[in-house]
């Protein structure tokens, strides 16, 4: 388990000011809310998607960053089809614990660039709310590369605890 405060999120310091400005004394903040002026650092590395059906999940917003990771547009795709069939089982469970136990996640994997260049890198999910559709469930993901701003040498993969 990870605090919100843990040295390895340092990366999405800025989503993460903003996410918990937003949810001030709230569970979870609502995805309207969101500003993208308050993470644009960040925003070419963000996703926002809709995990109301934790077996489709489907994006909604993908930054041109993520864009380039895997060499194609996939805005309003499953994201499960991004994830290597092996894993997906996988990132189905996660993405219904996100949104039975309204938690972040904080995982470490390797990225495949064509088809010799792997990469390290890392991802912070943190759900949200809709304030138009009850009983909607989505999250907002940032993801860097890790080989491209350096390693603390930590390869583990931690729940973050909210």
């Amino acid at each position: 388990m990870l605090s919100l405060n843990d040295s390895r999120l340092e990366f999405a310091s800025d989503l993460l000011g903003h996410w918990q400005a937003l949810r001030s004394d709230a569970l979870v903040p609502a995805k309207e809310d969101i500003d993208p002026a308050r993470m644009l650092r960040s925003l070419p590395y963000i996703a926002i998607v809709d995990l109301t059906n934790p077996q489709a999940v489907q994006t909604r917003l993908v930054g041109t960053g993520l864009r380039r990771r895997f060499g194609r547009e996939i805005t309003r795709t499953n994201w499960l089809e991004v994830i290597p069939q092996e894993r997906r089982s996988i990132a189905a469970l996660a993405a219904r614990a996100l949104v039975e136990h309204p938690c972040g996640a904080y995982y470490r994997f390797t990225v495949a660039y064509g088809d010799d260049n792997l990469v390290e890198a890392e991802t912070l999910v943190l759900p949200l709310r809709s304030l138009a559709e009850p009983g909607a469930a989505y999250a907002i993901a940032l993801s860097r590369d890790i080989a491209l701003y350096g390693d603390d040498g930590d390869r583990s993969s931690a729940t973050a605890r909210l």
